[in-house]
């Protein structure tokens, strides 16, 4: 009998959400997974080594040491060049469980593993019998246009519009054979390993499809049969191997530069969006990493159909958590990144203009409609603007905040309302004590959206309501390029639109919703930024992406230039619902 997993890893190189949603009906297996489980979008950088390492690892780009490597070489990174010491595989080896790795970026075997480690990259394998197995998938067996005197010639002399001539000429069905083939002649491997060494564990890596957008970007077709190949894979080791839990995992998006804003190491050629990574000044594409990858993750216990965004760096956590494995100390509390953003942007957060503008405070604290008898529960209060706003209205209000540097600053301001730090996840609170439960500005900043709102209706009485406030895009226009900045601002914020929110109350079990919905005219992105904690470099390519968007965004937001500043409208949605 075929080995039965406790996980499965299907690690997907290059897999964008926004695609694999457009396809139902062509690629079943992966939306079997997401109407099975919960999936979304993973933000982070766009970056293959930098992710694939936090995966590994639960550490940040700069904790795990591979963005500094990125950035200063050009040479391969390896695992013995990280600074971390142990390994996904490592944590899983010591909890008594076996570990099967078929592929994937980084090299050197580990010491130990009770199962097999093959990296088709460098010729890796662990025992050293698996190579017997195995043949390196890594190299191309199609001759793509890159492979000649294109991949070889410095960029500086490539004619751009000869380059795209090649590439529009080239017989793409090479590279869909090369993927199937590849994929079937993967999966005989992986038989053949699991049947010398089973696991309870397995990483299954794919490469094939970034190849494969990063040629054809532009090129719809070819990119549906290569995700279906992966697909089939898909159903296949699902089938075989029957997992207990699924989770599918990719480490960036692709999209076709031409309709997209370079990152820094690029250069945009004339014609039709190719590009060139200034690495190595030699290598070209048609297609560039975007910063949101693609998860879905079914299994005991995962909530069915839902919709939950994630930050890259939690990824290593959920599959710990999956194989009922502990987080070490270190990986346990929140990453000392976020902390210290906060610690910068307490002082300054008052200054925002849409945090001060008193007549969004009034929009929001109509629709709360209170008595003096009520008791509220403001959720990540802040600095207590709308706790303070309503305690002359009601009975008791508890500001509630995960940041100590924000309530300082709410218990100065507002000393006649109780505060108390606390995760809006898991409230210390009795069910049903409040009458009334508002959250502004909050839910954007919550790893689980769904488990925030649950709790909010434990603690709410028979007929208590929440009053929710949010920033939306001003338009669907406009959606696609602010998922890209604030993938940049805040890597992991979850994004709302008025119907997403809706949405959440409905499955959340709330009655009576209403939208309401608030524009607060000509917000400066300076003001915005400037105590946004975040480094000058990533806060100039946010003001980028805002002054290189197109027509439709400056549009949408009547987006204005005012000397170095621009100013735009911003819309704002008051949701309430009832118990």
């Amino acid at each position: 009998m075929a080995n039965k997993l406790k996980l499965l890893i299907l690690a997907i190189d290059g897999a964008t959400p926004r695609f694999i949603d457009s396809r139902k009906t062509e690629l079943p297996h992966f939306h079997t997974l997401i109407n099975e489980g919960t999936s979304g979008i993973v933000a982070g950088p766009p970056f293959s080594c930098d992710r694939w390492f936090t995966y590994y690892t639960g550490l940040s780009p700069q904790e795990h040491g591979m963005e500094a490597m990125r950035l200063s070489t050009v040479g391969r990174v390896t695992l013995t060049s990280s600074k971390a010491r142990k390994f996904l595989w490592d944590y899983i080896t010591q909890a008594g469980l076996r570990f099967g790795m078929l592929g994937g970026l980084g090299c050197e075997p580990p010491a130990k593993v009770d199962g097999f480690w093959v990296n088709f990259h460098y010729d890796q394998f662990y025992p050293e019998k698996a190579r017997q197995f195995c043949s390196n998938l890594w190299i191309p067996a199609a001759p793509f246009p890159i492979c000649g005197e294109m991949g070889t010639t410095p960029w500086e002399e490539l004619d751009a519009e000869t380059v795209i001539k090649t590439l529009e000429q080239y017989d793409w069905n090479l590279l869909l054979a090369w993927s199937k083939q590849r994929q079937l002649r993967q999966r005989e491997m992986l038989s053949d390993l699991m049947a010398q060494w089973p696991v309870d564990v397995l990483w299954y890596y794919v490469f094939e499809l970034d190849w494969c957008q990063h040629l054809a970007a532009h090129r719809p077709d070819i990119l549906t049969t290569c995700y279906q190949n992966i697909d089939e894979s898909l159903g296949y080791l699902k089938k075989k191997y029957r997992p207990r839990t699924t989770l599918v995992i990719s480490d960036h998006g692709v999209t076709q530069l031409g309709e997209d804003i370079p990152y820094p190491g690029l250069k945009v050629l004339p014609g039709k969006g190719a590009c060139l990574p200034l690495e190595n000044k030699k290598t070209f594409w048609t297609g560039e990493h975007h910063a949101d990858s693609f998860y879905a993750l079914a299994g005991p216990g995962v909530p069915k159909g839902s919709d939950k965004g994630i930050e890259f760096t939690q990824v290593f956590p959920l599959i710990m958590n999956r194989l009922g494995i502990s987080l070490p100390p270190s990986l346990s509390s929140e990453p000392a990144e976020s902390r210290r953003l906060w610690k910068i942007r307490a002082p300054f957060y008052a200054q925002l203009q849409w945090a001060k503008r008193k007549d969004l405070l009034a929009a929001m604290i109509s629709c709360c409609e209170v008595t003096k008898k009520d008791r509220v529960l403001d959720l990540g209060t802040g600095t207590g603007a709308v706790a303070c706003a309503l305690s002359p209205h009601v009975g008791h209000v508890i500001g509630v905040d995960s940041e100590p540097a924000m309530l300082e600053q709410a218990s100065a301001a507002c000393p006649n309302v109780e505060f108390r730090e606390m995760d809006v996840l898991q409230l210390d609170l009795p069910d049903g004590g409040f009458d009334l439960v508002t959250a502004r500005m909050v839910l954007h900043h919550v790893a689980d959206v769904s488990r925030a709102l649950a709790e909010v209706r434990r603690v709410l009485k028979s007929g208590g309501r929440i009053v929710l406030c949010e920033g939306v895009p001003p338009s669907p226009l406009v959606l696609e390029q602010y998922i890209k900045i604030f993938a940049l601002k805040e890597p992991g914020r979850n994004i709302f639109t008025e119907e997403k929110l809706i949405e959440l109350l409905n499955k959340a079990g709330f009655i009576n919703i209403r939208l309401h919905s608030f524009n607060i005219p000509q917000v400066s992105m300076k003001n915005w930024l400037s105590a946004s904690g975040l480094p000058a470099e990533v806060c100039l390519q946010i003001a980028e992406l805002h002054r290189r968007a197109d027509a439709d965004f400056w549009e949408s937001y009547n987006m204005k230039e005012s000397g170095d500043d621009l100013l735009m409208d911003w819309k704002f949605a008051v949701v309430t619902g009832f118990r």
